[in-house]
């Protein structure tokens, strides 16, 4: 969106920054909405968070990309997941979601 948060380390707290750095272009939420950057906490993945981009919800699927989730530096673009298992994956998950004008 060519909007800086400003956040760096943790991934955890990169929707609730870019929230809190743009408050009239950003909302947040904890349902998944396709352009939202998405942060969530500890996991069996990570122990300082996550973080990636919601590329489209439809149904019980969710297409997302992220990187560095298996700690190797792996990126991954569109990649399809069902909502009950991203939510198994990926618990406490917080979304900065655009406003729509």
């Amino acid at each position: 969106y060519g909007y800086d948060s400003g956040a760096v380390g943790d991934g955890c707290f990169h929707a609730t920054e870019t929230v809190r750095a743009h408050p009239t272009r950003f909302s947040i939420s904890t349902t998944p909405q396709p352009g939202a950057v998405f942060s969530m906490w500890i996991s069996d993945y990570s122990h300082a968070g996550h973080t990636g981009f919601i590329e489209a919800v439809d149904g019980d699927y969710i297409w997302f990309s992220d990187a560095n989730y298996d700690g190797k530096g792996t990126i991954r673009f569109n990649y399809r997941m069902k909502l009950s298992d991203f939510a198994k994956t990926y618990p406490g998950t917080f979304y900065a979601v655009p406003i729509r004008f």
